[in-house]
């Protein structure tokens, strides 16, 4: 990643780990609608064991298989899984460049001088999944603190702040994705 101010290099970052965390509430919710799910399937279960007992054991597997699928493929301890066809590439950047580039997202893109604009350039090799440009999004880390200690934390977990897809410009150039934001 490339960071460009008044057409001078400022810095370059290397690309570090980090995930995409979706809010705690989702996986709450989550558990709460396998749960009326399973109080469901067990209310058809204890009617039809009286007429049908093969079917509504039968029925009964079926709603445990499915749950134990979902939570296997969806729910981690805390949070909702993200799906394995989701890439995600993070670079940490600068506290000053990050700062600026919010003031920067405040203006329109027409308030601010073409020569005054923060650039960002990201160079991200193609994968199998990234083969649709429409399905590119570019966040920004939210602030984080430690809500024990206070103290900032650096971290690329957490939740992330949309950027809007207006100031992001993304090309496929040979077997790379150069992704400019402004």
């Amino acid at each position: 990643m490339l960071a460009v101010h008044h057409e001078q290099l400022l810095c370059q970052c290397a690309p570090r780990s980090g995930r995409l965390l979706p809010p705690r509430e989702l996986g709450k919710a989550l558990r709460t609608l396998l749960a009326a799910h399973w109080k469901q399937a067990l209310a058809r279960y204890t009617t039809l064991a009286r007429t049908d007992p093969q079917q509504a054991n039968s029925l009964k597997a079926q709603a445990q298989a499915w749950m134990e699928q979902v939570r296997r493929h969806h729910l981690t301890p805390h949070h909702l899984r993200v799906p394995r066809t989701d890439r995600f590439s993070c670079w940490a950047l600068p506290e000053c460049v990050r700062r600026q580039l919010l003031r920067q997202l405040a203006h329109a893109p027409q308030d601010l001088e073409p020569q005054h604009r923060l650039r960002l350039l990201f160079i991200v090799p193609v994968t199998p999944t990234l083969r649709l440009l429409d399905k590119l999004a570019v966040y920004l880390r939210a602030p984080h603190t430690c809500p024990r200690t206070g103290r900032h934390r650096p971290m690329a977990t957490g939740q992330w702040w949309p950027l809007p897809m207006e100031r992001v410009h993304a090309e496929l150039v040979a077997d790379v994705v150069v992704v400019l934001v402004e």
